[in-house]
């Protein structure tokens, strides 16, 4: 990137609005300049720079939202309630205590028979919010770009996010005759955040559970608090954060120098 040897990492934090030309050298000249890393090739990124003439100030903003299909079709709480009292014999099986007719009167009367539906109660549509500033302009001597980006991922349950900032400033300038300077300077900050894990696993096997839990056990009191269920976490007060969350803060500055001769012949 701008002709420094980087990692997987700082490609990843690119910002789309920053890169100016990408170039893959696959030839045997590749090798002679990168040595063995070449082996699979070598990607070139030149980043934006300032171009002579007046200030330009460009923006770009985007959005958008995921929305799942459908979720396979599962037994409500009726018909759950029904299996259970199958297989646990009337009270003898397995399964331990039968459901009452009355615990079976009192799931048809919720959410039409379905019961409590855990995962409804804390999904959310995943979504992507994107915010490009960019400034560049310069003199005849000096040519200058700065720019900055913030992206916001919200995932699909609550305290699932992430947040990267990007910031970005070229200076090219000329030094003396056939003497070039640029200096680049870059920080990039990604936060992500996720709920603790929990007996079930992290938030990707929170969402498997959600999808099967047991449609009689509902998320909250009629209060707004957090039904207990004894033997095991209530996660959807895990997606809301009661049992505390992960954060991760990654930030990354770079500095970027060099001096570019060019022989007067």
């Amino acid at each position: 990137i701008d002709g420094k040897i980087m990692g997987s990492g700082d490609f990843n934090n690119l910002s789309p609005n920053d890169i100016d030309n990408i170039s893959i050298l696959k030839d045997a000249s590749a090798a002679a300049v990168y040595g063995s890393r070449a082996a699979g090739g070598v990607i070139v990124v030149t980043t934006k720079r300032g171009k002579k003439g007046t200030a330009s100030i460009q923006y770009s903003f985007n959005t958008g939202e995921d929305y799942r299909t459908k979720n396979m079709a599962l037994t409500n709480g009726v018909q759950m309630m029904n299996l259970y009292n199958q297989i646990s014999n009337g009270g003898g099986g397995a399964l331990g205590n039968a459901f009452s007719a009355a615990d079976i009167a009192n799931i048809q009367s919720i959410n039409n028979g379905y019961g409590y539906n855990q995962l409804q109660t804390v999904y959310r549509n995943p979504s992507t919010t994107t915010h490009n500033l960019s400034v560049s302009g310069g003199t005849e001597k000096i040519q200058y770009f700065i720019g900055g980006s913030y992206v916001k991922d919200k995932g699909f349950l609550n305290n699932l996010e992430y947040d990267k900032y990007n910031f970005r400033s070229n200076i090219t300038a000329q030094v003396a005759k056939d003497l070039t300077f640029f200096g680049g300077v870059t920080l990039n900050n990604n936060i992500t955040s996720s709920t603790t894990s929990t007996p079930i696993g992290d938030p990707y096997g929170i969402y498997a559970k959600l999808l099967v839990w047991q449609p009689w056990q509902p998320v909250w009191t009629d209060s707004g608090k957090a039904a207990d269920y004894g033997w095991i976490g209530n996660v959807g007060a895990e997606t809301r954060g009661d049992g505390g969350y992960i954060r991760s803060n990654y930030l990354k500055p770079v500095i970027n120098m060099n001096l570019t001769y060019k022989v007067p012949f």
